[in-house]
């Protein structure tokens, strides 16, 4: 057994073997979650959002991520 630090990355060995590389393309899509208050109560939602939730993004927290999107400029924001 590898320590974690020496791990062998099994998609990357998978990768190889069939001669094939992946290569990161830029920032196409940001997707913020500013919140866990939602007028809904999806059974799927991710955040497990509902009307009686009360965590929101902390002010500072939502001007850093406005500086980060006028620096890093997304196609799409979701």
């Amino acid at each position: 057994m590898f320590p974690a630090a020496i791990q062998p990355n099994r998609f990357e060995e998978k990768l190889s073997a069939h001669g094939l590389t992946l290569k990161r393309a830029g920032l196409q899509t940001l997707q913020i979650n500013v919140g866990r208050k939602c007028n809904q109560t999806c059974r799927h939602c991710h955040v497990e959002a509902a009307p009686w939730r009360a965590e929101m993004m902390p002010a500072l927290v939502a001007r850093r991520v406005g500086e980060w999107q006028d620096e890093m400029k997304p196609n799409h924001y979701d």
